[in-house]
């Protein structure tokens, strides 16, 4: 998790990229992160993009460049980074998450709902899924909506 953004790792599903340029990118996506937290996002967007640079087969820069987009409002270059991620690394429990709270920052609560649920039954005890659904569900019943109920 990165921050109060209940952003998760794709790597904390056990997976991977060897590369030789790893040690920069590794500093570059720390950057990155450490700025995120910081609620920098312009400065966030710009270490993921030089990690990118460096490494563009680099899942953890391409989904963190996502969620720093999803914070600034550019839903449309989130997106296209959500897409390269989902090429790289495929629809982790992980990548939905993020995905999912894309949707929901967007007020798609139909497509967070389907999205989440998809995280959450790929991995149902991941802390940040189960938080994220508890976020849609008040939102949902703040709207007169039916929770949305994980089994």
């Amino acid at each position: 998790m990165v921050g109060e953004s209940y952003i998760t790792d794709p790597f904390a599903q056990g997976g991977g990229v060897e590369t030789s340029a790893l040690p920069e990118t590794v500093k570059l996506v720390g950057e990155a992160k450490l700025q995120f937290s910081q609620g920098h996002y312009g400065l966030a967007i710009d270490a993921y993009s030089k990690s990118i640079e460096k490494d563009a087969l680099n899942p953890d820069a391409w989904l963190g460049l996502a969620a720093s987009y999803d914070q600034i409002g550019r839903f449309d270059q989130a997106d296209k980074a959500y897409g390269k991620v989902q090429e790289l690394i495929g629809p982790t429990p992980s990548v939905l998450n993020n995905l999912g709270y894309s949707y929901l920052l967007r007020g798609n609560l139909d497509k967070a709902r389907g999205t989440l649920a998809a995280a959450y039954h790929g991995d149902p005890g991941n802390p940040y899924i189960v938080n994220n659904i508890e976020i849609l569900n008040e939102r949902l019943v703040k709207l007169g909506h039916p929770p949305m109920v994980m089994n």
